[in-house]
């Protein structure tokens, strides 16, 4: 894994913008998620199917972001 202190601002920027919409979707999935919790009792078939994968590719993207904040892009 690469470390994000030692990208070029540009590639950092490209990196945040290519994770950006799937980070988006993951923060709409968890609000989904408790929605459908509570409607229908899936507890198991949410975490699995849309909470695992979508927590993996955030953490990614606010990798990125934590380091664009940091050098106030």
């Amino acid at each position: 894994m690469e470390d994000v202190k030692k990208l070029s601002n540009s590639d950092l920027l490209d990196k945040m913008a290519k994770f950006r919409p799937i980070a988006f979707f993951g923060v709409l999935a968890v609000f989904a998620g408790m929605a459908i919790i509570i409607t229908y009792k899936l507890h198991f078939a949410y975490i699995l199917v849309v909470g695992i994968p979508f927590i993996f590719v955030a953490r990614k993207f606010y990798k990125y972001h934590n380091e664009i904040q940091r050098r106030h892009l």
